[in-house]
This record gives C-alpha cells, structure tokens and sequence, in this order.
C-alpha cells in the first residue's frame, strides 16, 4: 500500500500551490511585501512555532517507541531553539519590543489553526497528530526550496528563504514523514481516510495564514472602558 504521506501530499497539491502562489509568498520572494504586513505575521508565528514545539512534546508521549519519541522531541527542541533565535533577530531588525510581545493576543487565523492541532492531537493517536502537524515544515521547505535562490533587496526576506530552504528543514521533514508512514501502515482503510483529511485541514489553514499575514487581521480593537459584552456584540 502507498505510503500515507505521499497520498496525502498528492490529494493536497492543490491547497499547495495556493500557498506557493499566494501573494504574500511572492511578496517575499521579489520584496515587494508590506514591512508592516510580514511584521505581523512574524509574531503570528512565533506563538505558532512556540506551541508547535510543546505540541512535538505531546506527540512524543503518544508512542512507547523510544526511537521516535528521541526524533519527536529533539525536533521540537530544535524549533524551540533554532526557529525562535529567528524570530528574536527578526523582531529586533522589524522594532518589535519585549512590552509589545508580552501584550501579544493571537490572531484570529492564527489561534484557530493552534486550536485544530491541540484538538487533534487531544485524540491521542500519534498517526493522527503527525497528520496534523506534518504540512507546516513541509510546506515551508518546499516554498523555501522554490524561493532559494530568489535575491529579494529586504535582508528579512533573504533570512526567512534561507531558513526554510535549509538542509535541517529537510532533515525533519523526511524524519516525521518516516515516523508518519510507519505509525499509519496498519491503519484502516477509514483511519487513512480521516488522516489525510487532516492533512489538508492543516494545509488550508496554511493559506489562511498567508491571508491573515498579508491582511494584517486581527480581532476588532477593544475601546477603553468598553464592556466586553457589548463589545463582541458589535463583531459581524
């Protein structure tokens, strides 16, 4: 039988190229990208990246196999270390403040998809969570593949190609899709089924990232002594 995540990546193709061709990757890519757009969405991502890690914790705890809980947690402690040195030498190149980022509130985009990934992996089941969190590095290291040799004039935009065109994305990639393929290859017929439906759910909440990021949108903005009641009574 096929390896589960070659089916996934195949079933998922078009949600990809939305992202490879969305408007902020491209921004990125010529360094045309409002400043202010990647500003916002780099703090956007470091929340991710930083409940990313806890949830390879997570998903180590799912398996008795000592060789993949050793792989799980050292690649989550690799995104804890290497991926949030980027965002702290991005956040001083971009004049984001240590005050701004403890005042920081997820995005509305950005809270849903951490909210999909702990609701998935709440099931327990390491095939499930790994089908959950598979998209995100992948997808990077692909765009990052396709953007490598791009010359956009932002130094920002040359450290973020580099960082997700870089041979240990490439490394961790190929390791989870390992341990995905072997904790699902004696999944039913139905268990497959709902884990690459996982897979794509992940992979369109990665193009509403793209959408929040360059939209810059966030939850509405709280006037002073405003009752919370009334306040997300005047939401659409």
């Amino acid at each position: 039988m096929k390896e589960i995540s070659k089916l996934a990546r195949k079933q998922s193709d078009a949600l990809w190229q939305k992202s490879f061709n969305h408007p902020f990757v491209q921004g990125i890519k010529h360094g045309t990208l409002a400043l202010d757009s990647f500003r916002f969405y780099i703090k956007q991502d470091a929340y991710y990246v930083r409940e990313f890690a806890k949830l390879h914790g997570m998903a180590a705890a799912q398996t008795d196999d000592a060789t993949a809980v050793s792989k799980l947690l050292k690649i989550g402690n690799g995104l804890a270390e290497g991926e949030l040195q980027l965002h702290q030498s991005v956040f001083q190149t971009v004049g984001i403040s240590d005050q701004e980022w403890k005042a920081f509130r997820p995005a509305p985009d950005a809270y849903a998809y951490v909210s999909h990934l702990y609701h998935v992996l709440s099931k327990g089941k390491l095939g499930y969570s790994l089908a959950a969190l598979m998209p995100c590095p992948w997808l990077y290291y692909e765009i990052g593949l396709q953007l490598k040799d791009a010359r956009p004039q932002v130094k920002v935009f040359q450290d973020w190609i580099a960082e997700y065109s870089s041979e240990d994305i490439e490394k961790n990639v190929l390791i989870e899709r390992a341990l995905w393929d072997e904790a699902s290859k004696d999944a039913t017929d139905a268990e497959r089924y709902d884990m690459i439906h996982i897979f794509m759910q992940s992979s369109y909440y990665e193009i509403r990232f793209w959408d929040m990021g360059a939209a810059r949108s966030d939850w509405p903005e709280q006037k002073k002594g405003e009752d919370v009641h009334d306040f997300y009574s005047t939401i659409d």
